[in-house]
């Protein structure tokens, strides 16, 4: 796809957008926009999120699911609804769930974004430290 932005003479300047990786993050997330914002509202709430931990081990009953996380029946109903909804959770068999490949999808990214989000922030962090540390020996030395 070929998109035309103006510069600021006013002429057309040509940008692919396979060259410009905002421009395909943004159709990508506007072509799955309501896939996305169903998947996130399942994920949106700390007992559902559990749930799929849970299900990372092996696939579990009801009830397994009832005593590890710890809510009542009509609750858990609720929240397997709406993971099942978003194709996060499947029901293989009476009463048993499993984690669907697209649920361990999410959650590999999940995790992955969650991962290098710290590690830059101790990137950062560290650098900070670096220019602190080299501020101060550049005062003393100056006295």
């Amino acid at each position: 796809m070929i998109k035309y932005l103006y510069t600021k003479k006013v002429k057309l300047t040509r940008i692919m957008s396979d060259d410009n990786p905002l421009i395909n993050l943004r159709e990508s997330l506007q072509r799955s926009f309501n896939e996305l914002m169903q998947v996130l509202k399942a994920l949106g709430t700390p007992n559902r999120l559990k749930i799929l931990i849970i299900l990372l081990e092996e696939p579990k009953t009801f009830q397994e699911l009832i005593d590890t996380v710890e809510i009542k029946r009509t609750a858990l109903s609720n929240h397997l609804f709406s993971l099942k909804d978003a194709s996060l959770v499947d029901k293989i068999h009476h009463g048993y769930y499993r984690l669907t490949q697209k649920g361990l999808e999410f959650l590999y990214a999940i995790d992955k974004a969650y991962q290098e989000s710290q590690t830059s922030a101790v990137l950062e962090n560290e650098v900070e430290q670096r220019k602190q540390l080299l501020d101060t020996f550049l005062r003393r030395r100056e006295d």
